[in-house]
């Protein structure tokens, strides 16, 4: 037990101090101040994918069949198909007009739209089947 958690200690340390590094490096002017920053905002995440990884206890091969599954996994299912057909509408646009748009604006409107989406469908069908 104790070399799983060094494990997932490791993991989130070593992970965040290259991605801070990393990070770091495309800014040399203020490696360091950058470096703590990523490195911080980065090691809670990397520690819960290490507690996922090497500490997580096993569940059965049933947990699946359960009706929030099958709600989460149709209201993705939904919101794909819903986002294919923006982003085909919105790429005939832009074709077609010309307009140059900010890539991160766009990829934030995107990644809102799917994820309301979801969340949208999974609480109608939650609310359906009372």
């Amino acid at each position: 037990m104790i070399g799983r958690w060094t494990a997932t200690v490791a993991l989130a340390l070593l992970g965040a101090g290259g991605i801070g590094a990393l990070a770091g490096s495309f800014n040399p002017d203020h490696f360091m101040l950058t470096a703590i920053v990523f490195a911080a905002c980065t090691v809670t995440p990397l520690g819960a994918l290490g507690w996922m990884v090497f500490l997580m206890p096993k569940t059965p091969e049933s947990a699946e069949d359960n009706v929030e599954h099958h709600w989460a996994a149709k209201a993705a299912g939904g919101a794909l198909t819903d986002l294919v057909v923006l982003l085909s509408a919105g790429l005939a646009a832009v074709s077609i007009s010309g307009i140059a748009l900010d890539t991160q604006m766009v990829l934030l409107v995107l990644l809102t739209v799917a994820m309301s989406d979801i969340g949208l469908r999974y609480f109608l069908l939650e609310r359906q089947a009372r």
